[in-house]
């Protein structure tokens, strides 16, 4: 499984909004363990852009902050998991996904 988190790189935290997001957090999981992560940069891409960027990494699912109605509407369409309203550490919030404590809208 592949999560990918809309990040600020700088604070190591959840972007507040998925549409502005400059950084995506990348977590290969297996067996409900992350096994290795990345930073990528979006490049400016607007939304839809960004979820092909996310599709292009194979994504499972998003853990963000905010997010349009629109933007939800297209990861949901591509089968992407969203995790939104998310605040804090990156990897405090997949930890979370992982052990149950956040659920998808």
């Amino acid at each position: 499984m592949k999560i990918a988190v809309s990040h600020e790189h700088k604070s190591d935290s959840i972007s507040p909004l998925f549409e502005e997001t400059k950084h995506f957090k990348l977590y290969d999981v297996e067996n409900n363990r992350v096994i290795c992560s990345e930073i990528i940069g979006t490049m400016g891409c607007e939304k839809e852009e960004l979820v092909q960027l996310l599709l292009m990494f194979e994504t499972d699912a998003l853990i963000c902050g905010q997010l349009s109605e629109e933007s939800h509407l297209i990861l949901s369409d591509e089968a992407i998991s969203v995790f939104s309203g998310c605040l804090g550490n990156s990897d405090d919030a997949v930890e979370m996904m992982l052990s149950g404590a956040l659920m998808p809208v």
